[in-house]
């Protein structure tokens, strides 16, 4: 009988059965609980009724996205059958909003969760096929910024895979019509840099998006940019120079030294190789 209501509302786009079938969705959800758990054939039963209920209905309505999440985020119990039906693509114009919420929630209460969900978010799609204000976009990139931030630089085994998520979608932001975001990110770097708070393979990342290394006449930044991120380092790690009797390296945590040198030599190199 679901099948035939699915049937159905799609040949006729029939909006009234599309909100039948959506309101009991919710309802036959409600009765997946840890008692009917104990009972596996009645079980499976309401299971097979929701799974085929948000496959047919609920994907099919975009406003039903911000739902799902709330619902993921406050019924754990439940995340094996919530977590399928949750594509934040399909509601563009609360992608950033649903990201923060979500990070937020790893920032409170760990990974294990937050790490289904933050997987179902692909930014390079988002901004193909969305072409978000650079508002949102610096919105989104603030929340990656944060979530990185949040693991801190030796993250634990727990927090590994979140980490990767989120560097995944730093890289990815980033490298979106570049370099328009190239100087909020080396903001962001310098500033998690100097309070030790963001894993050092993240200047990696940032490296790896100028170019090839071995090459550095192909660097994707222009001879100007270079030179003020060279004028920006200089000023930044001058003035903390003289602002204490300490040296510059002592200033520093040592892990990061060794990338900020690779940074500083890759845009020495292409500097060079720009002027020739």
């Amino acid at each position: 009988e679901l099948s035939g209501l699915s049937s159905s509302a799609q040949g006729k786009n029939d909006n009234a059965g599309l909100e039948c079938g959506i309101a009991l969705f919710y309802e036959i959800l409600r009765y997946i609980n840890a008692e009917t758990r104990q009972f596996p054939p009645s079980c499976q039963f309401l299971t097979s009724c929701v799974q085929i209920l948000g496959q047919e209905f609920v994907q099919r309505d975009p406003r039903q996205t911000g739902n799902i999440l709330d619902l993921l985020l406050a019924q754990r119990g439940r995340a094996d059958l919530l977590a399928p039906l949750f594509q934040p693509n399909t509601c563009p114009d609360q992608f950033v909003h649903m990201y923060r919420v979500t990070a937020e929630v790893a920032m409170k209460e760990g990974p294990t969760l937050a790490f289904s969900v933050l997987t179902k978010f692909n930014i390079s799609s988002w901004l193909e096929s969305y072409s978000p204000s650079s508002s949102e976009q610096t919105q989104l990139l603030t929340h990656i910024s944060q979530g990185l931030t949040m693991c801190g630089p030796k993250p634990t085994q727990d927090d590994e895979v979140l980490v990767e998520v989120y560097r995944h979608h730093f890289r990815q932001l980033v490298n979106f019509q570049y370099p328009a975001h190239y100087n909020d990110a080396l903001l962001f770097l310098i500033g998690a840099t100097d309070n030790g708070t963001v894993i050092p393979g993240s200047w990696t990342d940032f490296c790896q998006l100028l170019g090839p290394r071995e090459q550095p006449e192909k660097c994707r930044l222009g001879l100007q940019l270079i030179q003020e991120t060279a004028q920006l380092l200089a000023s930044h790690y001058l003035d903390k120079r003289t602002s204490t009797e300490q040296s510059v390296y002592s200033l520093i945590d040592f892990e990061y030294v060794s990338f900020l040198g690779r940074f500083l030599g890759q845009l020495c190199r292409t500097m060079i190789a720009k002027w020739e």
